[in-house]
C-alpha cells in the first residue's frame, strides 16, 4: 500500500481519498469519527429536510393557485353550460314557433286558394269590382254635373272667375 499520509485516518486505515485539510480536522479515535459522521449526517439530513420543506411550501402555493384556477374554470364552465342551455331552450321555442307559423301560412294559402276558386265559381272578379266602383263614382259625378262630359272651356273659365281666382293660374 501507500505510505502514511494524505488519505489515511489513524495508523493503518484504508485510504478514502480525502483532502489533507479534512484529514487534519478528523479525530483519530474511531468512536469520535463515528460521532462526527453522525453529526455531519444529521446536518446533511436537516439541510435536505429544510430544502424539501421549502419545496413543499412552494408546491402547496402552486397547488393552491391551480385549485383556484380550476375553481374559476369550473364556475365559468357551469355558467357557460347554463347560457348554452338557455340558448338551446330559446332556439327550440323559436323553431317550434317557426313550424307553427309555417303551418299557419300553408293553411292560409290553402284557404286563400279555396276562396279564390269559390269566387271564380260565383263569377266575381276582384278587378272587375274595383272598376265597377270607379265607374259608379264617375256616373255619380256626371249625374251631378261634375263629369267632363257636359263642360266646355268657357264653363271652366266662368267657374274660375266666380270662385275668385284669376284666369291662367
Amino acid at each position: 500500500m501507500s505510505s502514511e499520509g494524505s488519505g489515511r485516518v489513524g495508523g493503518g486505515g484504508p485510504d478514502f481519498d480525502l483532502p489533507d485539510e479534512i484529514l487534519a480536522v478528523i479525530p483519530s479515535d474511531p468512536y469520535e469519527q463515528l460521532d462526527l459522521a453522525r453529526k455531519i449526517t444529521s446536518m446533511a439530513i436537516a439541510a435536505r429536510v429544510s430544502n424539501l420543506e421549502a419545496e413543499v411550501g412552494r408546491l402547496r402555493m402552486k397547488l393552491g393557485e391551480k385549485d383556484r384556477v380550476i375553481f374559476e374554470l369550473e364556475e365559468t364552465a357551469s355558467r357557460l353550460q347554463r347560457v348554452n342551455h338557455d340558448a338551446d331552450s330559446r332556439l327550440r321555442i323559436a323553431l317550434e314557433e317557426n313550424m307553427m307559423l309555417a303551418k299557419e301560412r300553408d293553411s292560409l294559402a290553402m284557404t286563400s286558394k279555396k276562396l279564390s276558386r269559390d269566387l271564380a265559381k260565383v263569377g266575381f272578379s276582384p278587378s272587375a269590382s274595383l272598376t265597377d266602383g270607379a265607374d259608379d263614382g264617375a256616373h255619380s259625378r256626371v249625374s251631378r254635373g261634375g263629369g267632363r262630359e257636359g263642360r266646355s272651356k268657357g264653363g271652366r273659365r266662368r267657374r274660375r272667375i266666380f270662385s275668385g281666382r284669376k284666369p291662367g293660374r
